[in-house]
């Protein structure tokens, strides 16, 4: 697939070194999909670092966290104690010297309070009084999508956003066909806009059975702060109870590319561990020692207990041809010969799943290894939070208790079509958007 003449026009910001802003009409007009040509473009002519506010959205972009990059930790701290741990981190420190081209996704969950600490310790580190000490920057995120919940501001306000950002690249071009009258429906809740088509498309799925002959039941996603992990190893435990199987477990595992120049990478950076050898994966690295900087580049389960009639979901692209992606929903049928798990999907395929892995690569962007396990977790329940950047084919969803800003379209754009989508309560006065960033895009729109 060619990019668009408006997806071009980011090559061309980033080649005449223009600090940019990607940005969308909504959903559906190929920004993660440029997004990821433009690592590809610029991973062997320039020392892109690739990091996002969430994990979820890193991983989608096989990169890490935006505070992992950054060695900043939560980020809480004054500038200056964060520049001195910095300081103190050769690792760390070295990245913000060598990285001339940094991508942040979600930009939205980024406070304008953590934007500027960022911007003070590129220029205080590279010893550089241009923005971000002249690293230039690749900016992706909806600022009409959920809010940062440190601050009541978007880092757009930020004095230091006017001065780094040169050119914005605005995408409007919607490009996946599939399911078309939906994602109008939802970027017209995005911008607040709750007409008589959005209101007949929302009640025609209120308290709609979701039901199928496969024994997959949808999955719960709440609005409000539960504790997503508790239910579900509560439903499973309730399962266990039920057939007193035993539960299967699959720990997750490191494998370190076998080459004398990664080894060697591998045992620098365990200082005091035995240096890697060739041995069976399970014996390279035990889980508990598998680094939290590696564990933030995937989104496998470090401990993942299964049971026949367990409800998962697939969390890699395993298939796109067989429709088997990341988001997919199925129940775990029996275990094969060898211990795998066997899925049965909502489109009706029976699958091995097999251990996945996610490739590890340093800050060269060589790989260095791969953190192995088996693509899938628990899908019993999840939060509007927590879902951020994911997808999901068969929800009920609660819209009468959103309580935040654009919670119910980010809730509603989790998932992939109207038909595996049940509403449990309907409030449309809670669909509420934030008017300065309403105004970010109106005025966007206006410019072009």
């Amino acid at each position: 697939m060619k990019l668009t003449e408006e997806q071009e026009k980011a090559y061309e910001y980033i080649d005449n070194g223009k600090n940019i802003f990607i940005t969308s009409r909504g959903a559906g007009c190929g920004k993660t999909f440029l997004l990821k040509h433009i690592i590809e473009r610029y991973k062997s002519r320039r020392f892109i670092a690739v990091t996002a506010s969430t994990g979820i959205a890193a991983v989608l972009l096989n990169g890490r966290t935006l505070h992992s990059w950054a060695g900043i930790g939560l980020g809480k701290k004054d500038v200056n104690s964060l520049i001195r741990k910095i300081e103190s981190d050769k690792a760390v420190k070295s990245r913000w010297l060598k990285t001339n081209l940094l991508l942040i996704d979600e930009i939205s969950l980024i406070s304008p309070e953590l934007f500027d600490k960022l911007d003070l310790i590129g220029r205080t580190i590279r010893n550089n009084s241009k923005p971000f000490g002249g690293i230039q920057l690749i900016v992706s995120g909806d600022w009409l999508q959920l809010p940062t919940v440190d601050s009541d501001k978007y880092a757009f306000e930020s004095p230091v956003w006017k001065e780094t950002i040169q050119k914005i690249v605005y995408l409007t071009i919607i490009h996946r066909q599939k399911n078309t009258e939906f994602q109008e429906v939802l970027n017209s809740i995005r911008i607040g806009k709750i007409t008589n088509k959005v209101k007949k498309a929302l009640r025609s799925r209120l308290n709609v059975p979701l039901e199928n002959d496969i024994g997959i039941i949808p999955t719960q996603l709440y609005s409000t702060n539960v504790d997503v992990n508790t239910i579900n190893n509560k439903e499973l435990n309730l399962l266990q109870s039920r057939t007193n199987d035993s539960k299967q477990i699959f720990n997750m595992k490191w494998q370190a590319v076998q080459n004398k120049l990664e080894q060697t990478l591998i045992t620098s950076y365990f200082v005091g561990r035995p240096a890697v050898d060739p041995r069976p994966v399970d014996s390279i690295l035990p889980t508990s020692d598998i680094p939290e900087e590696y564990l933030q580049m995937c989104n496998g389960i470090k401990k993942l207990e299964l049971l026949v009639g367990a409800q998962v979901v697939l969390i890699c692209n395993l298939d796109q041809e067989k429709q088997l992606v990341n988001g997919s929903r199925g129940i775990v049928k029996r275990f094969s010969e060898e211990g795998l798990p066997i899925v049965k999907f909502l489109n009706g395929l029976e699958e091995i799943i097999d251990y996945h892995p996610w490739d590890i690569q340093n800050d060269a962007n060589q790989s260095i290894g791969s953190i192995i396990q088996i693509p899938l977790k628990l899908s019993y329940a999840t939060t509007i939070h927590k879902s951020q950047g994911s997808t999901l084919d068969y929800v009920i969803i609660n819209l009468d208790k959103l309580f935040e800003v654009s919670q119910g379209y980010v809730g509603l754009s989790r998932v992939t079509s109207l038909e595996g989508l049940s509403i449990k309560g309907l409030d449309i006065r809670k669909f509420i958007v934030n008017h300065k960033a309403l105004k970010f895009y109106e005025n966007l729109e206006l410019s072009i």
